[in-house]
């Protein structure tokens, strides 16, 4: 763990309002851009002559646009392979942090592994090409629609596809961590509404097991207010028992909560309770997500504190158990309960907050995922994030 060095605190200071500006700048470049494309078109007059002058005035922009676009154009490999184009990074991050190939000899020396939950748009297949694109070292996606009950299965080109993209862009499938439906509440005392959210988590299990993926992450879910919450915890376990014993090797991760009302994983106490009462232990773990975690009071902002709350999580729930990260900053304040994520710079966490979880004993050889607002539409905020944060953590190395 890397502490802060009071001697160089104003300097320090100065560094993290200069990079929050950055990031800033960054989040107002599509702004900018949109802003652009609204002008308001000259309306075209009858008279040929106002037409002429207006083609060369038109043949003028383009050729501007042009221009920029070919200098602002990123060099990285990324869009060799694929038909993607990223708005630019600022110089200042760009000339620090150029070379991919530096990201994956930082993450193999230090043992952190960061990525994004990125789409999987048009098949699972293509998610390991969007992950490498915004230079992630593991990645998070849906195994299938995450707002529908049913969805087709997979194709065994689509398995085949997904292997050999895994391969071809060198992901272990140990950092892979699909996300569970938005729909799926084990802890629902309806028998019948448990059932049906069952039937989507053993599937998306099942799923991984054809992807030969190793992890699964859930949201525990609610008692929706009809049920103590050691009855929803009790749900909870026995469904994921009974999923152990139809599935074979997948590690089934909960995922900690806000804190919304009802809600189920918000303290470290209802984890513990939940794998106190699993059967097969070697799979069952936890992921820990920063927004959750702040907002459901446990304060991470210091080094002091951030270090006090992991070793809380230790004594409770045990950290054997700690399988993944979700990385991201928090637009509500400290044991607000609301599960709103921000990007990293812009919340109430510090950019110091990050750094110490980059560096943290407790996250290395896990998955390491941002879900912060992908404000670009594209995806590239991620790459943006990603490049940032390792740089800023090699800096302490």
């Amino acid at each position: 763990m890397v502490k802060e060095n009071k001697g160089s605190t104003k300097n320090e200071k100065k560094n993290s309002i200069n990079n929050t500006q950055d990031i800033r700048n960054f989040m107002n470049l599509k702004k900018e851009e949109k802003d652009e494309e609204c002008d308001e078109k000259i309306k075209q007059d009858n008279n040929k002559e106002n037409i002429k002058n207006e083609t060369i005035v038109q043949k003028k922009k383009i050729d501007k646009n042009n221009k920029t676009k070919q200098k602002i154009k990123t060099k990285s490999e990324t869009n060799k392979n694929v038909n993607i184009t990223y708005p630019s990074i600022p110089k200042s991050i760009e000339k620090r942090w150029e070379d991919y190939k530096k990201i994956i000899e930082y993450a193999k020396t230090t043992n952190v592994y960061l990525g994004a939950h990125i789409s999987a748009s048009g098949g699972v297949q293509n998610a390991p090409i969007n992950s490498f694109n915004v230079s992630g070292m593991a990645f998070a996606l849906f195994l299938k629609n995450q707002r529908k009950w049913d969805s087709p299965p997979l194709t065994e080109e689509n398995i085949k596809q997904f292997n050999e993209n895994c391969k071809k862009y060198n992901f272990d499938k140990n950092l892979i961590l699909p996300h569970g439906s938005y729909l799926i509440n084990l802890a629902n005392p309806d028998k019948e509404k448990r059932e049906k959210s069952y039937l989507s988590f053993v599937d998306d299990i099942k799923r991984c097991e054809q992807l030969n993926i190793k992890l699964y992450n859930f949201h525990p879910g609610s008692t929706v207010g009809m049920c103590s919450t050691e009855q929803g915890i009790k749900n909870i376990s026995d469904c994921i028992n009974r999923a152990h014993k139809e599935t074979s090797n997948v590690i089934i991760v909960l995922e900690n909560s806000a804190g919304q009302k009802n809600s189920i994983g918000s303290k470290f106490e209802h984890l513990r309770d939940i794998i106190s009462q699993i059967n097969d232990k070697e799979r069952i773990g936890v992921c820990l997500d920063t927004c959750h975690t702040f907002a459901a009071g446990y304060d991470i902002k210091s080094y002091e504190k951030f270090e006090q709350v992991m070793n809380h999580f230790h004594n409770i729930v045990d950290s054997k158990y700690l399988k993944a990260v979700h990385l991201n900053d928090s637009k509500s304040d400290l044991g607000s309960g609301l599960d709103r994520h921000e990007n990293i710079g812009k919340g109430k966490l510090t950019l110091d907050t990050f750094k110490y979880i980059m560096t943290s004993k407790y996250f290395k050889n896990i998955p390491i995922v941002l879900e912060t607002p992908d404000i670009t539409n594209d995806e590239s905020v991620y790459k943006y994030e990603i490049e940032y944060l390792y740089k800023m953590c090699a800096k302490e190395q």
